[in-house]
């Protein structure tokens, strides 16, 4: 399963390429309608929505809060209306231990009857209300018009979770942006493995050498400055005691400098006895 990150030096995906990218991926969802779905006459979009879905192979279910819309039932008209089979509809009670083995859940223009703040908050004219616990989703999609507060005017924390996409715009226009998403291949590109920006170099080069299995020493000028040929014998077998198989790399002029020959000991192979010595045309 490929999972959407926008990863180090990716551009991050936009909601609706995100959102498509998680139903594709999903083998579970559940639809939340809500007010928001009426007011957008988007109740056939949705069904059809759930309907390609269920044809690409997931599970999906509608989740009824029993005061979602103007009155009580308001929901279940509207999806009867769009003919889905009643046994896909579920009370609140029913789905709510479902949401936390769920993939996606899918909100539809519904916000109170979503909004943890319910549960989690005190003194709020929603505290303590029921709510349909579709944040415990594995991850979740809004398709609202906007993420302004409903009915309640209180916040819905749901919409700042790590776990949430929003999708904002008309619930019926982006339910068909979504449909039409879900027929495009995957657009998100797998992010391409990089060293953790939090090490610094020295960290890193240990932890590249760790986990190396083939090693070049390639010697330069500057070694000889800094009279750090047996520094570098000695790395060299310690990696060769860590199971690498070490060699080194020596051009035969090694570097350029004005100095005589014979002031350079590093050229003479005799300095380092016993190395494994590689030229630089056999490593062609």
């Amino acid at each position: 399963m490929c999972h959407c990150d926008p990863g180090a030096g990716l551009r991050p995906p936009d909601p609706l390429s995100l959102a498509a990218q998680l139903a594709r991926e999903a083998e579970s969802v559940i639809i939340v309608p809500g007010y928001g779905m009426a007011l957008a006459h988007a109740a056939s979009d949705a069904v059809a929505l759930g309907r390609r879905l269920e044809q690409m192979g997931k599970e999906v279910c509608y989740a009824v809060h029993p005061v979602a819309g103007r009155m009580p039932g308001h929901m279940h008209v509207l999806l009867a209306e769009a003919e889905v089979d009643y046994d896909k509809l579920y009370e609140m009670d029913a789905i709510n231990p479902r949401f936390a083995d769920t993939d996606l859940a899918l909100i539809v223009g519904a916000c109170d009857v979503v909004n943890p703040q319910a549960v989690e908050t005190e003194d709020t004219p929603i505290s303590g209300m029921p709510i349909l616990h579709a944040d415990q989703a594995r991850h979740v999609v809004v398709l609202n018009l906007d993420d302004k507060p409903g009915y309640s005017g209180v916040p819905n924390s749901l919409y700042t979770q790590p776990h949430t996409v929003m999708v904002l715009g008309d619930a019926k226009h982006s339910l068909e942006q979504l449909r039409a998403a879900l027929e495009e291949p995957c657009l998100l590109p797998e992010p391409t493995p990089q060293p953790t920006p939090s090490l610094d170099p020295l960290t890193q080069a240990a932890q590249l050498a760790r986990e190396a299995e083939s090693v070049i020493i390639v010697p330069g000028y500057g070694l000889a400055l800094a009279h750090a040929a047996s520094d570098a014998v000695a790395l060299g077998r310690r990696l060769e005691q860590m199971g690498k198989d070490v060699r080194y790399a020596v051009r035969p002029v090694p570097w350029p400098t004005r100095a005589e020959p014979a002031a350079c000991p590093v050229t003479c192979t005799c300095f380092w006895p016993k190395l494994r010595w590689t030229t630089t045309s056999s490593m062609r």
